[in-house]
């Protein structure tokens, strides 16, 4: 009976060691992404990209309805120089430590990991093209925010 116990239990294990296959270890994990997956496919691409849409200032109001923004800009004066933009008046003091720096590089290196990788995926040249674009105009945008804020600031073409 020993004999017979230890028969199956050799065959039982050489039975599931031959039905694993390497190829079956080596697949992506589907519940965390990765650069092999995020950027594989239009629409995981699409989905990455949707944290950009962040990179954009809130558009608040004043009380009175007005948005905060255009009268503070240069071309609505409300007559005071504690009222208007503080570039304007020159009562802008540039940081010496600031989260927009370390924040808007982060950024930058979310849009450079999509731009460096965009191209190994197998969408079509024109989608990759529409989102090199898109990856393109937000690198830009959070570029200005930078240079208004900065001046000359460091250009990071590919991920750090």
């Amino acid at each position: 009976m020993s004999n017979l116990k230890n028969i199956s239990i050799f065959l039982a294990l050489l039975l599931v060691s031959a039905g694993c296959s390497e190829d079956y270890l080596d697949l992506a994990p589907k519940d965390e992404l990765s650069e092999a997956t995020t950027f594989s496919t239009y629409n995981n691409v699409k989905v990455y990209s949707w944290g950009f849409y962040d990179f954009f200032e809130t558009y608040a109001r004043t009380t009175g309805g007005i948005h905060s923004t255009e009268p503070q800009a240069d071309l609505i004066h409300r007559g005071s120089s504690t009222v208007g933009n503080s570039y304007i008046w020159s009562n802008y003091n540039v940081p010496t430590s600031s989260g927009t720096w370390t924040n808007t590089y982060q950024n930058i290196r979310r849009v450079n990991i999509m731009l460096d990788n965009i191209g190994n995926s197998s969408m079509s040249d024109d989608e990759i093209a529409h989102w090199r674009g898109v990856g393109l105009f937000f690198r830009t945008h959070e570029y200005f925010k930078l240079l208004k804020t900065y001046g000359g600031v460091p250009w990071l073409e590919n991920t750090v």
